[in-house]
C-alpha cells in the first residue's frame, strides 16, 4: 500500500475491502462492504459509472430480505429481493442502511425484469425517503 495512492483501497476486516473515499469497483476483484459506511446508492452509481458487470448480493439482516442485482455493463438487467422482482426489488435494496454487500464479477444469465435506469432508481429511491437531490428544486 501507497501512502501517496488516495484511491488504494484499505482492508477493515478480513475479507472487507473499500476504497478510501467511496467504493469503487476494480476490475478484475470481488468488492464487499458495510451499508453502515457506504450506501448503496453510491456502490450502485459506480458500478454504473465503471460499466460494470457482476452480481451484486445484499444479506438479510434485521427481518430485510437478501437482495440480489445482477449488472450488466452498469445497468441493472435483474433484480430480486424477498418476494419482490424487479425495479421494486432495486429500490426495496437501495432502502437498505444495515449489512453488508458482495459485488462479484460472476453472472448467472437472467431475464431482464428492471427496465429503468441507475440515475432514475437512484433518484427514485431518494424521492421515496424525502430527500432533495442536489439541484433538484
Amino acid at each position: 500500500m501507497h501512502p501517496e495512492d488516495p484511491d488504494e483501497e484499505t482492508t477493515t476486516n478480513p475479507g472487507e475491502t473499500l476504497a478510501r473515499a467511496s467504493f469503487q469497483h476494480r476490475s478484475g476483484k470481488d468488492e464487499s462492504g458495510d451499508l453502515a459506511r457506504i450506501s448503496l446508492e453510491d456502490v450502485l452509481t459506480n458500478l454504473f459509472c465503471s460499466r460494470s458487470t457482476g452480481t451484486l448480493t445484499v444479506d438479510a439482516v434485521g427481518g430485510e430480505p437478501a437482495g440480489e442485482l445482477v449488472i450488466w455493463k452498469g445497468d441493472v438487467l435483474a433484480a430480486q429481493s424477498g418476494g419482490q422482482g424487479g425495479d421494486e426489488a432495486v429500490l426495496a435494496v437501495l432502502k437498505r442502511r444495515e449489512g453488508t454487500f458482495k459485488f462479484t464479477e460472476d453472472i448467472e444469465p437472467r431475464e431482464q425484469n428492471v427496465k429503468r435506469s441507475v440515475p432514475d432508481l437512484v433518484a427514485e429511491a431518494a424521492r421515496r425517503r424525502g430527500e432533495r437531490r442536489p439541484g433538484a428544486r
